[in-house]
């Protein structure tokens, strides 16, 4: 049988081997780096964390995290106090209301005062939700009675997708032709869409959140399910699509068992990446959507354990045991076993 310790070690090699060259690059500079959304690493990004900033061998560098507000409790987030205990934070504050008028300004040249102190008011300080709000005192959502049917279909495909997409991707789903370049030029302005560059490979998204979710609210049901299902049709052609992308249209086009096969898809690269909480979780989730095979639990169960959650790990594995027969069902029910030993269950193991 496979030894199961071997990505743990892959996993702690790499995390040294990380830690080699961040030493090497700060002997020769200063060294600073920088670690958005740091709140969303997993227990298994914990761990490696842990060992990168750990003990004499550490590399000397100013680390500049961004969180949450709330996060205190997440995995890397406790990592990170552990392990450097004098570590500061910052708490950035919303924008003084002043602060806030002034950019309102800059962002509506010419807007009276009092549309600059209500735009302020309502954005709470945030500066990304001064400029939607911005953007819509602009009259960017009125524009969308303007629009011509090609501008609309390529608005209502970067809407749906929930994400930038490569223009060359936009422009196909919308079926556009030759008109796509007048299209994407009507779109940008009236400050509906946004993103740099005019090539294929270019990315380009709705202009805001706030306008997603209005354009979305124009379209029917079945007309967004239309939608996900060409986008998701289209991105199984590119290899470098993310797994979950392609999962959340499935399940947005009515399609679970589709979604299911590209869950089980994530969970193997994520297993691959030796990110054994987040295979565990996608193979959960293509359970979850309906795929129930025997393969399908054993990988959940050896991610699990993996993991270090022996006790569901035994469980999974039983489940895979259960949809099996011959020697592989005595395999699973003995990983199981031993799984249950390593979680110091001795009773329930025997």
């Amino acid at each position: 049988r496979e030894v199961t310790r071997e990505p743990e070690l892959a996993r702690v090699q790499s995390g040294r081997a990380l830690a080699a060259v961040l030493r090497a690059v700060a002997a020769q500079r200063k060294l600073v780096l920088i670690i958005d959304d740091l709140h969303l690493g997993d227990e298994g990004s914990a761990r490696l964390w842990a060992l990168l900033l750990s003990g004499a061998q550490a590399p000397r560098a100013l680390w500049v995290c961004s969180v949450a507000d709330g996060s205190d409790d997440a995995p890397m987030v406790r990592a990170l106090r552990e392990v450097i205990p004098g570590a500061r934070s910052v708490w950035l504050s919303p924008l003084a209301a002043d602060s806030a008028e002034v950019l309102a300004g800059a962002l509506l040249p010419g807007a009276p005062p009092e549309v600059l102190a209500r735009i302020a008011v309502a954005s709470g300080g945030h500066p990304l939700v001064l400029e939607q709000l911005v953007a819509e005192r602009g009259e960017g959502f009125r524009a969308l009675d303007e629009l011509t049917p090609a501008a609309a279909a390529l608005l209502a495909v970067l809407a749906v997708s929930g994400r930038p997409l490569a223009q060359g991707l936009a422009v196909a789903v919308a079926g556009l032709g030759g008109e796509h370049a007048g299209a994407l030029a009507s779109l940008r302005a009236a400050r509906l869409a946004r993103g740099p560059g005019v090539r294929d490979v270019d990315v380009i998204d709705c202009s805001s959140e706030r306008l997603r979710a209005a354009v979305l609210q124009r379209l029917t049901p079945d007309a967004q399910r239309t939608l996900h299902r060409a986008l998701a049709a289209r991105l199984e052609d590119d290899p470098t699509a993310p797994p979950d992308e392609l999962v959340r249209h499935w399940v947005a086009a009515g399609e679970p068992m589709r979604a299911a096969g590209w869950a089980q898809v994530a969970g193997e690269r994520a297993a691959r990446a030796l990110a054994f909480e987040r295979a565990a979780a996608c193979y959960a989730q293509a359970l979850a959507l309906g795929a129930d095979d025997a393969e399908l639990h054993a990988q959940r169960a050896r991610s699990l354990g993996l993991s270090g959650a022996r006790g569901e790990a035994a469980q999974a594995y039983l489940a895979a045991a259960a949809r099996t027969s011959g020697p592989r069902a005595a395999e699973l029910s003995a990983s199981a076993c031993e799984e249950l030993m390593l979680d110091g269950q001795v009773d329930a193991a025997t």
